[in-house]
């Protein structure tokens, strides 16, 4: 008698109407494909042992998720734009060097490991020289760091000023 190794992977037959992701399975396609249906109405051949990690078709609306990654959005603005390196500076007219972000979309998102803030459409990227991105990026970064300053002053205006407060502990005094 076999064991079956630790973490293998059980077989589950497939079977009609069975969903992976926006995806239902509709019917069996050629051999080791699936018919399958997106929730957008699309119908399409997939690989069978793709299956468990497909979320949708991928085209049209279904393209565009609610918040794509830092990575995710900018091969949306190559794949919309080109390359950067074939456009001309829109500060300078050099030759530019990168797509930089504008700060201008009200739906801004935040990378959450290299804290940078992004768009998710590519409208609001525009192509860049070093120099001007670089100067760009500054300006962003003295902004927030001065509108950092004016929220710290404004807390402090509203904090009681009393010794029994005490800033590491929130406001709360220290029972004794």
């Amino acid at each position: 008698m076999t064991r079956k190794k630790e973490g293998a992977r059980v077989y589950v037959r497939k079977q009609a109407g069975d969903r992976f992701g926006k995806v239902t399975l509709v019917r069996p396609g050629r051999h080791g494909h699936w018919v399958v249906r997106c929730d957008c109405g699309t119908e399409f051949e997939h690989q069978t042992g793709g299956l468990p990690t497909i979320k949708s078709c991928g085209r049209g609306a279904c393209r565009w998720v609610e918040v794509p990654s830092y990575a995710t959005a900018h091969g949306r603005v190559r794949r919309a734009k080109g390359k950067a390196t074939d456009q001309k500076c829109e500060r300078c007219g050099a030759p530019a060097r990168a797509w930089a972000y504008d700060h201008k979309d009200p739906g801004e998102h935040l990378d959450p490991v290299i804290g940078s803030p992004y768009s998710g459409n590519p409208d609001h990227y525009v192509a860049l020289c070093g120099p001007c991105h670089r100067e760009d990026d500054n300006a962003e970064r003295r902004a927030l760091r001065a509108r950092i300053k004016e929220l710290e002053a404004a807390l402090a205006a509203i904090r009681p000023a009393c010794g029994t407060c005490n800033s590491s502990t929130g406001g709360r005094t220290r029972s004794k």
